[in-house]
């Protein structure tokens, strides 16, 4: 089929991501993956091509980015470079693999949190950010990442002074949740490959909870809201034991 905004309307999700091909502009196509989540993607096979060269496929762009009219028009232009000699997908790798935990961090903060999230989710992965994952993996390249150095991390966190007691592992787990979530969203973005998360090995911490006795205030308060709600649920049986009740009272009197 050719891709086109009328073409749209019949595309759904499957139980599997499913690409749609365009069948005008060889190459060109539409990912469509079990979220809803939609990207515009270009397959070629780089130098000289042919059946002996393994295919190489890049997103250009997302449904909310690219209209279809848009998105033929950049892989028109990027396919008629792969003819000349170019190799995007290399290109764009290369470049991935330079960018920083740091740099990632602050793109997913701006782009995907400050954008989609609640402003409190926002300042809590943003601590997490500032707080542990910098200070320990800034530096590193984000592709380059090791479960040994996300255990890293995790153990810096729970040895920082300024945690106490059950603190520092409850931090530590939020850090590698909050680290967890980038790597998620840089596989959407196809800045690493599907599946590769160095945290998702990682084990957590068991976090304490916090137990304490009933005031007796509090169980006369429980007790009165038991009665209540059974009195909601049965209110035959509630008029009924007031009622003996009252009967018995008298009877005293």
């Amino acid at each position: 089929m050719k891709i086109s905004r009328k073409a749209l309307a019949d595309i759904t999700p499957g139980d599997k991501p499913v690409v749609y091909y365009d069948a005008t502009l060889k190459g060109f196509g539409l990912k469509v993956m079990p979220t809803g989540a939609k990207s515009w993607i270009i397959e070629y096979r780089p130098g000289a091509g042919g059946r002996g060269v393994a295919k190489k496929r890049i997103k250009i762009g997302t449904l909310a980015s690219h209209s279809p009219e848009a998105a033929r028009e950049e892989a028109s232009r990027t396919l008629a470079r792969v003819t000349l000699g170019s190799d995007p997908a290399a290109s764009r790798s290369d470049e991935r693999k330079g960018q920083t935990v740091a740099e990632v961090a602050d793109t997913w903060l701006a782009g995907h949190v400050l954008a989609k999230r609640k402003p409190k989710t926002y300042d809590e992965y943003n601590s997490a950010v500032e707080r542990y994952i910098k200070p320990v993996l800034g530096s590193t390249k984000f592709a380059l990442i090791t479960p040994s150095d996300v255990s890293r991390m995790q153990a810096y966190i729970v040895r920082g002074k300024a945690n106490k007691g059950n603190g520092g592992r409850t931090m530590a787990n939020r850090a590698l949740a909050t680290l967890s979530s980038i790597y998620g969203w840089a596989q959407d973005q196809e800045l690493v490959a599907d599946g590769f998360n160095p945290v998702k090995r990682i084990e957590r911490f068991k976090e304490n909870q916090i137990e304490r006795s009933l005031t007796s205030e509090e169980i006369g308060s429980l007790a009165a809201a038991l009665i209540e709600a059974e009195n909601d649920r049965h209110p035959v049986r509630g008029r009924r034991e007031e009622g003996e009740g009252q009967t018995r009272r008298q009877g005293r009197e």
